[in-house]
């Protein structure tokens, strides 16, 4: 099962996540006050060509930032952000049966 491990990490601001994936996972990250099922799944971006015919989740509302291309050919990448303000930030897999049917997310809380 795709999962974030660990679910919850927490850091103090400044301090920066390193997101270590392997596989054709995408990290986005939305701002504090943001859960789960806050996210709108409707809205999609097509699949980036060349990677599995899967649509990427692309809900804009209250998004931080989206880390890096998705990668097709699904080796291992790292991806990093800097947390600078506190709170708890939701950590979602875009890619859209991972979010949806599998629970691909996690938080970073920067306290």
């Amino acid at each position: 099962k795709d999962n974030l491990v660990p679910r919850t990490v927490v850091i103090a601001p400044g301090g920066t996540v390193t997101f270590a994936t392997f596989g054709v996972h995408q990290v986005a990250i939305y701002d504090v006050g943001t859960e789960p099922e806050d996210i709108e799944t409707s809205i999609l971006a097509a699949p980036v060509p060349g990677c599995p015919p899967v649509p990427l989740i692309n809900d804009p509302l209250n998004r931080v930032a989206i880390l890096g291309a998705q990668p097709c050919a699904g080796g291992p990448i790292a991806v990093s952000y800097t947390f600078h303000d506190p709170g708890r930030y939701l950590i979602i897999c875009t890619f859209l049966p991972h979010f949806a049917d599998f629970d691909m997310y996690g938080w970073v809380i920067v306290q």
